[in-house]
């Protein structure tokens, strides 16, 4: 459900009319992106899905900070606290902020990421699983991240970690994703160096720190690190960079 703020039914029609040109607006910047993007990716790889996810996940890491942002707990699960009178804000969860503002956290990623490889130019079948991350330290944090398919098999991917995780300290859960000082706050990160920790993984792999239901498709094997190296050393040579600073 939509909150009263982009809901045109809720809106004077002057209002609403507003609403649906900035809607139009945002869509065609946010379509003429992608499309960009799109033409990048099959420019830069062979054709594979493994390359195609791994260019993708680089431009996010490149180009993406997970924003500092307020908590709210609802019966002992965290969510973020938003001001949706800002304009930068209230698209934290959204692609646009993914890919226009640069500034989103996980369900725009995930957004993102399906956007993106679900185009019938890409043709990788991605979802959104939804569900949570969790750490002694913070308890149940509300979370999105996906669930992709290569070369038919399905791969838990959740690129949001792998934003976060190399930001120069030692462990995700015990420090970039924490609470500063006890005040519902999580820090905001971006990635210095390319990063596949949480790229193509098993469910093994991600049941030490996330919740999710089950009903999702099952994700029995790690896709093979050593062909991701040399994916990754493969497009290298064609010019892509995947090595970065957090100027962006």
């Amino acid at each position: 459900m939509c909150a009263d703020w982009m809901n045109p039914v809720t809106l004077s029609h002057s209002k609403a009319e507003e609403w649906r040109e900035i809607m139009i607006m945002k869509n065609k910047i946010i379509n003429e992106k992608i499309e960009h993007l799109i033409v990048e990716i099959n420019k830069f790889t062979d054709g594979s899905e493994l390359q195609k996810i791994l260019y993708l996940q680089n431009f996010l890491l490149a180009n993406v900070k997970y924003p500092h942002i307020k908590l709210k707990n609802e019966d002992g699960i965290l969510y973020p606290k938003l001001d949706l009178n800002d304009d930068i804000q209230k698209n934290y969860s959204t692609s646009y902020g993914g890919l226009i503002n640069k500034k989103v956290f996980c369900f725009g990623i995930a957004e993102t990421v399906n956007l993106i490889l679900n185009n019938p130019k890409i043709d990788i079948k991605s979802e959104t699983v939804n569900g949570y991350c969790v750490s002694p330290q913070n308890g149940k944090i509300i979370h999105a991240w996906n669930i992709v398919f290569v070369e038919n098999m399905a791969y838990q991917l959740d690129t949001t970690f792998d934003i976060t995780r190399n930001v120069n300290v030692k462990k995700f859960f015990d420090d970039k994703l924490k609470i500063i000082d006890d005040k519902n706050e999580i820090a905001g990160a971006k990635a210095t160096k390319f990063s596949y920790e949480r790229f193509l993984v098993s469910d093994k792999h991600f049941e030490s720190d996330h919740i999710w239901n089950k009903s999702y498709p099952i994700c029995n094997l790690e896709y093979s690190r050593g062909k991701i190296k040399i994916a990754i050393e493969q497009l290298k040579a064609k010019g892509v960079k995947f090595d970065y600073t957090t100027e962006k």
